[in-house]
């Protein structure tokens, strides 16, 4: 298989065409002030791909399995798609490695995309989606469901996201899945630190000087406790001091999953 796999910035304006990705456009690369992880650490990680040419694959936002045939992700990460017949897009599960495969992955097309009613993508509210796969997921050591919180649980202290990015702004985005820990931040120190007026209490922050996620982990994971406690979506550059990264905070979803997802 003609394989390559890259982290692709899509930052376009509103109302582009299907195959464009929007994210906030804040210049964020992708794991920063990480550690590898390792093989089956994270058994619930998903590389989101699109299939660029025939065989050739390129991974742009990250996922989380929930079902047999469910992941979620970030509302971003899939904007301008059709959202009942989409094209081209892919999960993977079991990857670790995106420049060498090991024979653990599952590559699946995705066929629907559900994405929250009261998205809103200029001010990223409700930045949530569920992807439908093909077929089943098959669960093994390398391979499974994350855990979701109790509704309206609230985080804290220190948590863990995980993604395919940079060591640190000044080094190349890694083949290898990362993960940093991040405390969590307060919604008022986060409100202050961005200078917004209507704060979401359905955004959850986290993050220190150099430890961050950024533009290619949208969709992945935050894990606090062994639960999903968020969703990359938003921030302003990488690991700034005063500039925590930005997440959807899914205990304000967990009727909206179980609701929507896919059996």
């Amino acid at each position: 298989m003609n394989l390559f796999v890259f982290c692709i910035l899509f930052t376009v304006a509103f109302g582009a065409p299907h195959k464009n990705r929007v994210f906030r456009a804040n210049g964020r690369v992708g794991i920063t002030g990480g550690t590898i992880t390792e093989p089956g650490e994270f058994p619930y990680m998903l590389s989101f791909q699109d299939e660029v040419l025939p065989g050739a694959f390129a991974h742009y936002c990250g996922a989380s399995i929930y079902n047999n045939f469910t992941s979620i992700t970030a509302a971003t990460c899939v904007y301008g798609e059709d959202f009942e017949n989409p094209q081209s897009l892919f999960v993977v599960a079991g990857e670790y490695n995106l420049d060498n495969e090991s024979g653990n992955e599952q590559r699946i097309k995705v066929t629907k995309i559900v994405v929250h009613d009261d998205f809103h993508l200029d001010l990223t509210y409700n930045d949530i989606a569920l992807l439908q796969g093909e077929k089943s997921f098959e669960f093994n050591d390398m391979v499974g469901v994350v855990t979701l919180p109790s509704p309206y649980q609230q985080s804290s202290g220190n948590c863990t996201t995980i993604g395919w990015g940079d060591f640190d702004i000044k080094t190349p985005s890694s083949p290898i899945l990362l993960k940093v820990d991040v405390p969590i931040v307060s919604d008022e120190e986060c409100k202050n630190d961005y200078r917004i007026h209507n704060f979401q209490d359905s955004w959850l922050c986290a993050g220190s000087e150099g430890k961050d996620s950024c533009e290619c982990d949208n969709g992945g994971p935050l894990i606090c406790e062994n639960y999903l406690a968020g969703i990359v979506s938003w921030g302003y550059y990488c690991g700034l001091s005063g500039y925590p990264g930005v997440y959807t905070e899914v205990s304000y979803y967990i009727d909206w999953i179980k609701s929507n997802a896919f059996y």
